[in-house]
């Protein structure tokens, strides 16, 4: 992934954010965790963080029994966590057994 200061200012939106409500340091940071980048590369994530995307958080309530979606969500909930950060939305995941 190239994190390069011009491809992050390409992307940053009018709060300084970038996609997914991160600053740019933050981003930078979970760059940096191999095991985000490996989850950011699973296409099954990739499907469902467009859906979020694009329609927000609801968008992800028809996976909510979705056990292999949610595993997905908890690592990446976690991954943030490890990263010191809170997870999007500032939010929780719903554990396996809910």
């Amino acid at each position: 992934i190239d994190l390069s200061e011009e491809n992050i200012q390409a992307v940053k939106g009018v709060d300084g954010t970038v996609p997914g409500g991160l600053r740019p340091d933050e981003l930078q940071k979970l760059a940096a965790n191999p095991d985000i980048i490996k989850l950011m590369a699973n296409p099954d994530f990739q499907k469902i963080m467009k859906e979020a995307m694009q329609g927000g958080p609801e968008a992800l309530a028809k996976y909510e029994n979705d056990p292999k979606i949610r595993d997905l969500m908890q690592t990446a909930a976690s991954l943030v966590q490890d990263a010191g950060l809170a997870p999007p939305g500032g939010g929780s995941v719903p554990s396996s057994s809910s």
